[in-house]
């Protein structure tokens, strides 16, 4: 069994967000694939295995299981193309605990499109301000494990410092922090803190700007954003909100490969 090492949301080594790949012939247990996540020890390793027209796709953290996992969906997508495994013209379904999702390799991107996250405000601002000494400015709950909050301003976004612990005792679990961009390469910026999942601040998340797409179309009328992560290891997306799927653009490169057997 082979299992690769990929940085998503970038196409240099060390960038963006690592994920690992796991690709078998056969479904793993459950216990089996959550202890060559905690090997690992990156964000997320993606488990996929061939069943008829598509691939079923599993998502684990170290610590858990997750139902979405973008940056690991564009890692597999991009070793199924780059070892021929998938001919580069042919869209690939994945289907995963929560959803379809579906990429094809477009030129210099991988599309990845995926379905978009509910958002239901909330009004307990003082939960997330009780954790980070910052007020929000609007806060929504998603059909997903991300809790969405909107910042003032980047300086607030890029200074902020949660304390985790404080935003699971609070209730809001993993949580995707944004604000405007003052960069104008840039509609909107992002962090994501995950310690729900054992992720103290995730480096490029795929899956946020299924909630972030339309969150920002409601507040600027647009259906296409640049978007940038401010993480150490940073990330940039093109993300376009089609109805009620979203397509998110990004690079991928293998960093590394090896072969076990369990």
């Amino acid at each position: 069994m082979k299992i690769y090492q990929v940085d998503s949301f970038t196409n240099e080594k060390f960038k963006g967000n690592p994920a690992g790949v796991c690709i078998t012939d056969k479904p793993l247990e459950k216990d089996l694939m959550q202890n060559i996540a905690l090997e690992m020890d990156i964000s997320e390793t993606a488990f996929i295995y061939k069943n008829g027209d598509h691939y079923r796709i599993k998502f684990f953290a170290p610590e858990s299981e997750i139902n979405l996992c973008g940056h690991a969906t564009l890692a597999t997508a991009h070793i199924l193309y780059e070892k021929n495994i998938e001919p580069l013209e042919k869209e690939i379904i994945f289907k995963a605990n929560s959803a379809e999702l579906r990429t094809i390799n477009s030129g210099e991107y991988i599309k990845m499109n995926f379905p978009v996250l509910e958002l239901n405000e909330r009004i307990d601002y003082e939960k997330f301000t009780e954790a980070s000494g910052i007020k929000p400015i609007a806060m929504y709950d998603t059909n997903d494990h991300w809790t969405l909050v909107v910042v003032e301003n980047q300086n607030e976004l890029i200074n902020a410092a949660p304390d985790l612990n404080k935003l699971m005792q609070n209730g809001l679990g993993d949580v995707v922090l944004t604000s405007r961009s003052d960069d104008k390469n840039f509609d909107y910026l992002l962090r994501c803190f995950a310690p729900a999942v054992g992720i103290p601040e995730d480096p490029a998340t795929g899956s946020a700007q299924c909630a972030l797409a339309p969150y920002w179309n409601k507040v600027t009328g647009k259906t296409e954003f640049k978007a940038k992560q401010c993480s150490k290891r940073t990330g940039e997306f093109k993300v376009f909100l089609n109805g009620d799927r979203v397509e998110i653009f990004g690079k991928a490169v293998t960093v590394f490969e090896i072969e076990t057997t369990f």
